[in-house]
Formats: structure tokens, C-alpha cells, sequence
């Protein structure tokens, strides 16, 4: 233990003090924690737009050469 007041003793006060010091980091690793989610969805987020963007090109592509190939197969 410290003591946090200066007194020259550990008391009651000084016990409160750790404890409260100990909850204010407890509640900035869990807040920063939040915020790292958040900051993560956000990006999977885009990214499964990005995805699904290459995704109907590459459908649209497939399309154009199967096209192209039944009009040679026809002709």
C-alpha cells in the first residue's frame, strides 16, 4: 500500500484513493477496448462493401465472356 495523502500513515483515505485510481484505469482500458471495436466494425463494414462491389464485377465480367463465347459458338 502508499500512502497517497502525505500523512505519514496508510489509512482508510489512502486505501479509497488506490481503489479509486485502480477503477479510473480499469474504465480506460475497457473504454479503449470499446472504442477498438467500433473502430474494427467500421472497417469490416466497408470492407464487405468493397467485397461485394468486386464481386458484381466479377459477375458482370463472367457475363460479357460468356456472351462473347456463345455469339463465336453461334456463328
Amino acid at each position: 500500500m502508499f500512502d497517497m495523502d502525505g500523512d505519514g500513515d496508510i489509512d482508510e483515505f489512502d486505501e479509497e484513493l488506490i481503489e479509486y485510481g485502480m477503477q479510473l484505469m480499469e474504465d480506460e482500458i475497457f473504454a479503449e477496448e470499446v472504442e477498438s471495436k467500433r473502430y474494427q466494425e467500421s472497417v469490416h463494414d466497408e470492407d464487405l462493401g468493397q467485397s461485394r462491389g468486386y464481386w458484381i464485377l466479377i459477375v458482370i465480367g463472367f457475363m460479357i465472356i460468356v456472351f462473347i463465347v456463345l455469339t463465336f459458338i453461334t456463328n
